[in-house]
């Protein structure tokens, strides 16, 4: 192999590395597949000089921590979490780029850390800890070699070598960081002293640890540059949204003014509102909404679980705005039914025409559960006049519906024709309880469904989710 020449040599390191396969998607180490490709390529590295010349920089392009918790869904639908917990290796990887082999760190262009300070074992580990703290001339110094009991220090340490790990390398391009429930960011552990003018994707996990826009925006600082932004957390964040956005954060500030893809997803148990009043900030810039419960059959079910609005949504205030027309910009809206109507309310003829802004493209309601064939037939009637720019209606119907809501829904599904009459695609899904729990954030959850948003500069993606998956097929 020290003959080829070396565009040869890197494009065959390059199918090995999951960052060169997979552009524009967080890096995993979740699946055999992936560790396999990078073990391979670590060989690669130890056959000669020539060669590791060439695969040492693609084998440091990501680092990932793995360990991400996984709901695993089964097939009746109920679910578990999975907290099979491997090393991370990041005192190791950190040795590396800043003592060992500090060209490397340039090469850096994806990350993906978790904190899991309470499950990782630093036996053997002391001497390269001690070596990294003498490095960065740090007078604080930690005993690692106790029991793996002593969560408090390895959460100091964990804390101390995660920050490290973000100042370290200046070139990321991606970054997706996973707190798991263990810690969140108001306690400290984002380094506030550094910005990477390269990061264009950031992610953040937090499981069920309360987020608030407030607690975000050292984050938002770390990429001054920043197209995407992910979030999935519990809903705290969304108590109040309607004056979260307010704040002297200068990140929060260009959100608000250059936003223009907007998705919110969340579990039955957490209701939330979607108002003018929230929305009011983006209403010029917004191009795309989404917004869905994602449905699970409760745990340990064995009765037909209908999919339909719970008890809480007959609350009047928990509807989605009653219009979106000032929202001119507004191109692609997928909505969930629930959001359109609470229990008990009848399919209104304006429903939809009052909602919708004349420069909607796409249509999607997502986990139908009951017949809307008056509000669509309506729609399908004035688009041509109302909404010339619509193109594509899409109907996703609940994998289970109550019985008595068969022909409303059959007659929804017959419309077809009359959409078509008028230009308009009609197209008809079927919607699954929830989905697999790698659906989610892209790349760390690996059955990626969003699409690449990376087009201009002007555009951040923000995904709120509370808790929640995104079934990969609806949208």
């Amino acid at each position: 192999m020290d003959l080829l020449p070396v565009e040869i040599l890197t494009q065959i390191c390059e199918l090995l590395c999951f960052h060169c396969q997979n552009p524009g998607v967080f890096p995993h180490a979740d699946t055999t597949q992936v560790c396999d490709a990078k073990r391979a390529l670590a060989r690669l590295c130890r056959t000669s000089k020539a060669i590791s010349a060439v695969a040492h920089p693609v084998l440091y392009h990501y680092y990932a921590t793995g360990n991400l918790s996984i709901e695993e869904l089964y097939s009746n639908g109920n679910y578990t979490r999975s907290l099979d917990r491997q090393h991370d290796f990041l005192t190791r990887f950190l040795h590396t780029i800043i003592v060992g082999r500090p060209e490397l760190a340039s090469h850096v262009a994806s990350m993906q850390l978790v904190c899991q300070y309470g499950f990782v074992s630093y036996t053997g580990l002391q001497p390269i800890l001690d070596d990294l703290v003498d490095h960065e001339g740090k007078t604080r110094r930690w005993d690692v070699s106790g029991p793996t009991s002593n969560v408090w220090v390895f959460k100091e340490v964990h804390t101390w070598l995660w920050k490290l790990a973000i100042r370290s390398c200046p070139r990321l391009q991606s970054l997706l960081i996973c707190c798991e429930n263990l810690a969140g960011p108001s306690d400290g552990i984002f380094p506030r002293d550094v910005r990477l003018p390269m990061l264009r994707t950031l992610g953040l996990h937090t499981g069920d640890y309360p987020i608030h826009f407030h607690d975000i925006g050292t984050l938002l600082h770390l990429g001054p540059n920043l197209e995407v932004f992910y979030l999935n957390g519990e809903t705290g964040w969304l108590d109040g949204a309607a004056v979260s956005w307010s704040g002297d954060s200068p990140s929060l500030s260009k959100m608000r003014r250059i936003l223009e893809y907007l998705e919110l997803y969340w579990f039955p148990n957490t209701w939330f509102t979607i108002t003018s009043v929230l929305l009011e900030p983006v209403r010029k810039t917004l191009k795309s909404l989404r917004y869905a419960c994602l449905v699970r059959r409760p745990l340990g079910s064995r009765q037909p679980f209908w999919i339909q609005p719970s008890v809480e949504s007959t609350d009047s205030r928990r509807t989605v705005a009653g219009t979106l027309r000032d929202f001119t910009a507004l191109e692609e809206l997928s909505i969930d039914c629930r959001a359109l109507y609470r229990v008990g309310d009848q399919d209104e003829a304006d429903r939809l025409v009052s909602l919708l802004p004349s420069s909607i493209r796409s249509l999607r309601i997502s986990y139908l559960f009951r017949g809307l064939q008056t509000s669509l037939r309506q729609l399908a009637q004035v688009a041509p006049a109302k909404f010339p720019r619509l193109k594509h209606v899409e109907i996703g119907v609940a994998e289970l519906t109550a019985p008595e809501h068969e022909t409303s829904i059959a007659e929804t599904e017959s419309l077809g024709a009359r959409f078509r009459a008028s230009g308009i695609d009609y197209v008809w899904m079927t919607d699954l309880f929830s989905a697999n729990g790698r659906t989610l954030l892209p790349g760390a959850y690996v059955a990626l469904r969003l699409k690449n948003q990376h087009k201009a500069s002007s555009s951040i993606n923000f995904l709120g989710i509370s808790a929640g998956y995104e079934p990969a097929r609806c949208f």
